[in-house]
């Protein structure tokens, strides 16, 4: 990510309800403000794959990998690629 000049992520983000300031979950690795701030969605890596957690994380509106594989695979397909794109505009 900081060799791509991508933000690093929240570690142990704790995701809460946004009327209430409720805690939902601690998410192991989080954007809230997604991988690209203002032109991705919410994303977190979940390293123990609990269907709660994973529930609560998508409720909350992130795009969720259980595998940090997948989420690398992500990054390279759909922001880097968008970067790649861009600049040969």
């Amino acid at each position: 990510m900081i060799a791509h000049s991508l933000p690093v992520g929240a570690i142990l983000f704790e995701l809460t309800e946004p009327e209430t300031g409720h805690a939902l979950a601690i998410l192991d690795l989080a954007w809230p403000d997604g991988s690209q701030p203002g032109s991705s969605d919410p994303v977190a890596v979940i390293l123990d794959d609990d269907p709660t957690l994973r529930e609560a994380a998508a409720q909350g509106g992130y795009r969720v990998f259980v595998e940090p594989a997948t989420f690398q695979a992500y990054v390279e397909r759909e922001i880097l690629a968008g970067q790649t794109a861009e600049a040969a505009d």
